[in-house]
């Protein structure tokens, strides 16, 4: 059995303002607020020569709020058409927390468990964008441009569940497996270049980018520990054109590891498990 309901608002302003002391300006700004509340539960059984040999109960709630934001602002000046610049910002802050139990057990077994997990998730992710274009050249013999950009991001996420066994209530057990509170950081620094050169019968462009990340690792709970990654990674890109019918294409991608690929753990989301079964 499950069931699940959610809401989301959403807002756009897009705002063009063509008559100021700096030309033309354009702003957008777009707001997008989700809530999301679930909940699930399971039961099962399994009976053997009429006896039951194993019961499993499990239910889970769950909360997130997520909050979106982006903006752009460029301008141009009609007289001056050969720059124009750009600055955007974007916003995400995401909220979550969960409430979970489980009682898993043997009917003829004495070890049995009374799982109840809380966990608690925050994101907050800000990001922040400059660019330029020109066009150094425009005549009926060819066109020339370029454009650079500069990105800076910004992530933190706090991630914490504790979870214990009370099936003795009196004496309730840390699982240890399951019950961690670390947070996660990563600062991205994002550099980029391209160049276009277009004529009747032939086209180039070419880029490069060139990206910096800094991750870092602080583990409360099992371990006090702390640790920084650090990536550095180019992205070229060249696309050659002739007569529209002929074209070379070379580029190169770059995959950052996630923290979440990097940390050294297993927990109850992982899809693999290791079962130890016994025949007698």
């Amino acid at each position: 059995m499950s069931s699940s309901v959610g809401a989301s608002h959403s807002f756009s302003l897009d705002i063009s303002l063509p008559n100021t002391p700096v030309k033309t300006i354009n702003i957008e700004n777009d707001l997008t607020i989700n809530d999301t509340r679930s909940h699930s539960a399971m039961m099962s059984s399994k009976y053997e020569d009429g006896a039951m040999r194993y019961r499993n109960v499990s239910a889970t709630d769950s909360f997130h709020d997520n909050f979106a934001y982006s903006g752009m602002v460029n301008w141009r000046d009609e007289d001056n058409a050969r720059i124009s610049p750009a600055v955007s910002v974007n916003a995400n802050l995401m909220r979550g927390n969960g409430d979970s139990w489980t009682v898993d057990t043997l009917a003829t077994a004495f070890d049995r468990r009374h799982i109840h997990s809380e966990s608690l998730m925050n994101e907050t992710g800000i990001s922040a964008k400059a660019g330029i274009s020109s066009v150094l050249k425009n005549t009926d013999d060819y066109t020339l441009s370029i454009s650079g950009n500069y990105v800076f991001a910004y992530n933190n996420r706090l991630s914490r569940q504790n979870t214990m066994d009370l099936w003795q209530v009196t004496t309730p057990v840390i699982d240890v497996a399951n019950t961690y509170d670390y947070t996660w950081n990563y600062y991205d620094h994002n550099a980029g270049a391209s160049l276009n050169f277009n004529t009747r019968n032939f086209e180039l462009n070419a880029s490069l980018g060139i990206r910096y990340r800094t991750q870092v690792d602080q583990e409360r709970y099992p371990e006090a520990l702390s640790d920084n990654y650090n990536f550095l990674s180019f992205t070229p890109f060249l696309r050659l054109s002739w007569k529209r019918n002929l074209q070379f294409t070379f580029n190169m991608s770059s995959q950052t590891p996630s923290l979440e690929q990097l940390r050294n753990r297993i927990d109850d989301k992982n899809p693999f498990a290791l079962i130890e079964e016994i025949l007698t």
